[in-house]
């Protein structure tokens, strides 16, 4: 996904965590006591969000947050800055009423394109007392997205960690996320747990699953060198998204691994005549005629020549290649096909990289 395409994801995402933020608002002018009470009669939220207390906000301050949504909503983020800074120069705001001031400063900060203020600004909304759940919530999953795009991963997990905590049935966009921020850390084997939930959860949900969260999964493989696991994510996407480039690799994959099971059986083969050998001369021994091997071994290094026997493991090895391929032209094939298995193996990484999102630029705000 490309960074525009990106961006506008997270800035839809934010758009109905702000309109949300200021229904939360007219909400809470019913007072701390009335907002327990509505919600328990709605069904109710958690434990913990119906015993914190949080003040209520005063009409002239809705109003002006009201009036500056409204400024947003036309983009016209000059009228939505003055109508903040009216509420700014209110006396004593209580926590929530600050925390909302501060919320609607990050909002417009990050469509400016100011994502260091926005940052300053949601971090300003936490350092508040009694905020509203869904508030402190919705800072922090922004707070960590935003963390993300500033390439500040650590402290983006960590944010992301944290709104775990207080998350009740979290959708498929903070596991996407978890995961490819993992990525971007080279934690590739605490990734695979995250988008593997984010499948869970659409499976579950009925929805189709995205190729890019398999195309990940099949990264996190790579990188870790689970070569079965890899054939599978990559059978999967061949079979759902058919394309030339899950096939080559596909191939790649398969190619490596034969050689490594020819290599596998050869050295097998070594071994299993190590072992008759040995034999052989542990029996000769208990007969009385242990030199008798070693010399008989003398013997027929004698008469073969130097350049023979340092060619000997060499015509094995091409002997077997040949004798599986049936025939010399078919060998040559088969040593083709191997190069280009090579090749695959050398670019695979690249291009599974990006075909995370078909153009090479990591998607890390996918919507859910």
């Amino acid at each position: 996904m490309p960074r525009e395409r990106g961006l506008r994801v997270v800035r839809k995402l934010w758009i109905s965590l702000f309109s949300a933020q200021v229904a939360a608002a007219g909400v809470l002018l019913l007072g701390p006591a009335d907002v327990f009470a509505q919600r328990a009669a709605e069904g109710g939220e958690s434990s913990q969000q119906e015993t914190r207390r949080t003040p209520a906000m005063r009409e002239t301050v809705y109003q002006r947050l009201a009036e500056a949504q409204e400024c947003v909503e036309n983009e016209d983020y000059a009228c939505a800055r003055q109508r903040l800074d009216q509420i700014a120069r209110i006396r004593d705001l209580n926590s929530y009423e600050t925390a909302q001031m501060w919320y609607f400063h990050a909002f417009i900060h990050f469509n400016a394109e100011n994502y260091a203020d926005a940052i300053g600004a949601y971090e300003k909304v936490l350092e508040q007392p009694d905020l509203p759940i869904s508030l402190e919530q919705d800072t922090k999953l922004a707070l960590a997205q935003l963390y993300v795009q500033q390439e500040q991963y650590d402290k983006g997990l960590a944010m992301l960690e944290e709104w775990f905590k207080g998350a009740e049935n979290p959708g498929t966009t903070p596991y996407v996320l978890k995961a490819q921020i993992h990525y971007q850390l080279q934690q590739y084997r605490e990734g695979i747990p995250a988008i593997q939930r984010a499948i869970e959860i659409t499976r579950e949900q009925g929805r189709n699953i995205e190729e890019s969260w398999y195309q990940l999964l099949n990264v996190f493989y790579f990188e870790l060198e689970d070569y079965p696991k890899v054939i599978e994510t990559l059978t999967i996407l061949a079979n759902n998204w058919p394309k030339k480039d899950y096939i080559v690799q596909l191939a790649g994959i398969y190619g490596q691994e034969g050689q490594e099971d020819r290599r596998g059986r050869e050295e097998g083969q070594r071994g299993k005549k190590a072992t008759e050998a040995g034999g052989r001369e542990l029996r000769a021994g208990d007969a009385g005629a242990a030199e008798g091997p070693r010399e008989i071994a003398a013997g027929d290094a004698a008469d073969q020549p130097a350049g023979d026997r340092r060619e000997t493991p060499q015509r094995h090895r091409r002997a077997l290649a040949a004798q599986m391929s049936g025939q010399q032209d078919r060998h040559e094939g088969v040593e083709g096909h191997n190069e280009v298995a090579a090749n695959c193996e050398m670019t695979m990484v690249g291009s599974m990289r990006a075909g995370m999102t078909g153009n090479g630029d990591p998607d890390v705000t996918l919507a859910a």
